[in-house]
């Protein structure tokens, strides 16, 4: 699977929102597909499986599951902080 990220590689609304995100309009919800390249490429099934977990912030409405690609980066941030937290080395 191709991981490059790009407007080709999202959905039209995703693709907005990637080149729209410093207007401050309505963010809209992209799908499990787009999330899942947004994160890396990692298996749609799983991400709706961290999702309904509560592992991963999504919303589902339905039966289908939709992401917020600001909500995406906060959690992929704040991870990335607690594990250089917790690997930091004391001498």
């Amino acid at each position: 699977m191709d991981t490059q990220l790009d407007a080709r590689t999202l959905t039209p609304i995703a693709s907005r929102f990637v080149h729209d995100h410093n207007r401050n309009l309505f963010e809209p919800l992209i799908s499990t597909v787009d999330a899942a390249l947004l994160l890396g490429g990692i298996h749609p099934k799983t991400l709706q499986r961290k999702a309904r977990l509560g592992e991963i912030p999504g919303h589902r409405l339905l039966r289908a599951w939709f992401f917020r690609a600001s909500e995406l980066d906060a959690y992929v941030r704040s991870n990335i902080t607690l594990r250089a937290a917790n690997n930091t080395r004391v001498n």
